[in-house]
């Protein structure tokens, strides 16, 4: 596709705005950890947290709730989010959505007009680009401020899910969609990780990872369960281009009163020195 040069001198940044002030300070997702306007990857091995990390942070960004101990928004307000999920059974992810939201002390008028949950709706697409015709034009009119992939690899069908052409033309896929708010949304993709793996082995091509602003692992810590039958886990970066963001945040899930309501503590918060790899639980 040709793109006439009038089009494109309109992108071109001037010397004065590169050099002759300061950069404003950094919009954050989640203060000091996720930035905004970014497109984040985190994997983890199958069962290990990843959705019930994406639920809670998507409700913690809906509600103007805090995240892991940081603020979501720096006034403190309500922002939109999709949470496009091809994975997960419906009766799992009321499951976890009650726990979290009912831990969270939410009503339904904390999110009503914030929060999106697409469950399993792109099951007749079979290329990336025919999710991007689909999905896109979703994003188009939500305009959501956070986007969540559940996961990689069930929201972008790939006939070869290690072919770097495959890859690219998922990735050209997802900039369309992304491309339907192009003022302010910050990407988050799930991915698997390869199975008996090393706990940064991700399936699938490495040019996803390549083309990511930054790259996070769950795993968990090798140590015994909680009282609660809940393990500590860690959150920690691989790849971030943001340098002021957290590195590496150890947190356990908890029960918060009677019944089954759940909540996220952060128990190690905000640690960049070197720490080992936790633990591979692939089983």
């Amino acid at each position: 596709m040709s793109v006439s040069p009038s089009v494109l001198r309109s992108s071109i940044l001037d010397p004065g705005t590169l050099f002759a002030v300061p950069p404003p300070p950094r919009d954050w997702l989640v203060k000091d950890l996720f930035p905004g306007g970014s497109t984040i990857l985190i994997g983890a091995h199958p069962g290990k947290g990843k959705s019930y990390f994406a639920m809670d942070l998507a409700l913690a960004v809906a509600s103007g709730q805090f995240f892991l101990g940081r603020p979501t928004d720096p006034e403190g307000g309500p922002q939109t989010i999709l949470y496009v999920d091809q994975e997960n059974d419906l009766h799992t992810v009321r499951e976890r959505a009650y726990k979290l939201f009912t831990g969270r002390e939410l009503a339904l008028e904390d999110v009503d007009d914030y929060f999106h949950y697409l469950h399993i709706g792109l099951r007749d697409c079979n290329t990336p680009g025919d999710v991007a015709l689909k999905l896109g034009p979703l994003v188009r009119e939500l305009q959501p401020n956070l986007l969540i992939l559940d996961t990689w690899l069930s929201v972008m069908p790939l006939a070869d899910e290690n072919d770097n052409a495959e890859s690219a033309r998922a990735l050209a896929a997802l900039r369309l969609i992304q491309a339907g708010n192009p003022s302010y949304m910050t990407t988050i993709i799930l991915a698997h990780l390869r199975k008996g793996g090393d706990v940064r082995d991700i399936r699938g091509a490495g040019h996803l990872k390549g083309a990511t602003d930054a790259t996070y692992f769950l795993a968990r810590t090798g140590g015994r369960a909680g009282a609660d039958g809940y393990y500590a886990t860690d959150l920690f970066a691989d790849k971030v281009r943001a340098a002021d963001a957290a590195k590496r945040i150890r947190m356990r899930p908890y029960r918060v009163g009677p019944g089954e309501r759940l909540g996220v503590v952060t128990i190690r918060p905000n640690e960049t020195e070197e720490m080992e790899s936790p633990a591979d639980s692939s089983d």
